[in-house]
């Protein structure tokens, strides 16, 4: 006698699903993949006068399989992000009431720009230590592949990056990028001498950190220049980007 229908669907046995990975609450990786034990148990303080760290980031980057803005966070203080395409022009004239307003805690780019520098290689770029003065109290970083950052950075007459001054980084000597699951970039061309590194944003801005901190008369600072002495800031944001880099190296077959 057959077994009817039901009865041969009640011996089917489902595949159980697949379980889910257990996530670290920390730095809300997979535990299998976690890097908590490269994280500082607390992030590191801005040097004398610097308040804050400011990255603009695009929309697309929030998508990016790998990032290091969120490193970045956890390895120093102040660290706050704005995620634009453009910054809006400050509203002005006739129409200024339907014009959109200044981001909310972004005051400061539009009304003190001298307090603030980009930094950001090109054109009209100086190196940070020509141009860093006591106002200064806060970094501008733009956080995005460099098409993308090299659109958003682009000075517009009216816009508020167009009143900041721009400042290009001095890295120690021989210095290489660490955070290599995305490839790092040579910025100059193979002939030039010393080669340009494109560095991640939580790289650099570690960089800008360490060199504000060493031209402020930190104690405990090294020289830039110094390719021995590399700074605090790099050395806590790096462990981490190592560490991170390393985890998804380790599972890349190519």
């Amino acid at each position: 006698m057959e077994a009817d229908a039901d009865e041969a669907d009640a011996d089917v046995v489902s595949p159980a699903s697949p379980p889910k990975r257990r996530m670290c609450q920390t730095c809300t990786r997979p535990e299998s993949a976690c890097i908590c034990a490269s994280l500082p148990s607390t992030p590191l303080r801005l040097p004398s006068g610097l308040e804050s760290i400011l990255l603009l980031r695009h929309p697309k980057e929030r998508r990016q399989k790998h990032q290091s803005a969120w490193i970045l966070e956890r390895c120093l203080s102040s660290v706050r992000q704005h995620v634009c395409r453009k910054l809006p022009t400050a509203p002005s004239g006739p129409d200024a009431e339907s014009a959109p307003g200044i981001p909310s805690g972004l005051e400061y780019l539009y009304e003190q720009p001298d307090t603030c520098l980009l930094v950001f290689p090109g054109t009209g770029a100086k190196p940070l230590r020509d141009v860093l003065d006591p106002g200064v109290k806060h970094l501008i970083l733009v956080d995005a592949t460099w098409r993308f950052a090299r659109e958003m950075a682009a000075v517009e007459e009216a816009g508020p990056l167009s009143q900041i001054r721009r400042v290009e980084l001095t890295p120690p000597h021989q210095l290489r990028p660490v955070f290599v699951v995305r490839k790092p970039m040579v910025l100059t061309k193979e002939e030039a001498e010393p080669a340009q590194w494109g560095f991640s944003t939580a790289e650099a801005a570690a960089l800008a950190v360490d060199e504000i901190a060493h031209l402020r008369g930190r104690p405990d600072a090294a020289d830039p220049a110094d390719a021995d002495v590399p700074g605090e800031a790099w050395e806590l944001v790096t462990r981490a980007l190592r560490a991170y880099a390393q985890i998804q190296l380790e599972h890349t077959e190519a």
